[in-house]
């Protein structure tokens, strides 16, 4: 099952992201990456579900999901295309790159096994997988205008929530274990 999402409701950096992504890949000469890191795949499409895979070409991407995250999905990749899938993950991307002109798949070198490469190029037939590495790595590394405010944003609520916690004095840490204390801290910042 395929649908396509309209608005960018939950993730505002996913498609600055992508665009990005798909600069630096123009110079690899990449026509479609597969990203099967979950960070990545999360870094790409601001979505963060489990057991997913991104698909990524020029002008398009599809995420890679089973009926446990549909919902999820398209809330939070919105957009992008989501392929709800029925069976295992090398059929998916498939049916997903089924009448799209890629020839040659790139795939995440440092994080797809051996096993699961040869289990997708069978289900790809004729398509070339291509191995790369670090194509995310320096995209992550540099933060844009928005993930600065955001991170602000992020350390300000931090902030708010452990003067919350020292509000309670001295008393409030002892006999309490550093998970109880982080916990707490969590609780705050999550209300934040």
């Amino acid at each position: 099952m395929t649908r396509s999402s309209k608005q960018d409701r939950c993730s505002p950096f996913a498609s600055r992201r992508r665009a990005a992504f798909r600069r630096a890949s123009a110079a690899e000469k990449v026509q479609a990456l597969l990203v099967s890191r979950p960070e990545d795949v999360g870094y790409l499409s601001g979505f963060s579900g489990d057991d997913s895979f991104l698909l990524v070409g020029s002008g398009w991407a599809c995420l890679l999901t089973d009926g446990r995250y549909d919902e999820q999905a398209g809330c939070e990749c919105s957009n992008i295309e989501v392929h709800v899938r029925r069976g295992a993950m090398p059929a998916a991307v498939a049916a997903a790159l089924k009448g799209r002109s890629v020839r040659s798949l790139a795939v995440q070198a440092d994080h797809l096994t051996l096993r699961r490469k040869e289990l997708l190029q069978k289900a790809l037939g004729p398509k070339r997988i291509r191995p790369v590495t670090n194509v995310t790595g320096p995209l992550r590394a540099v933060k844009d205008a928005g993930e600065i405010l955001a991170i602000r944003r992020a350390v300000r609520t931090a902030e708010r929530a452990f003067k919350a916690l020292l509000a309670g004095g001295a008393k409030k840490f002892i006999g309490r274990t550093e998970r109880q204390v982080a916990a707490e801290v969590d609780y705050h910042m999550r209300l934040a």
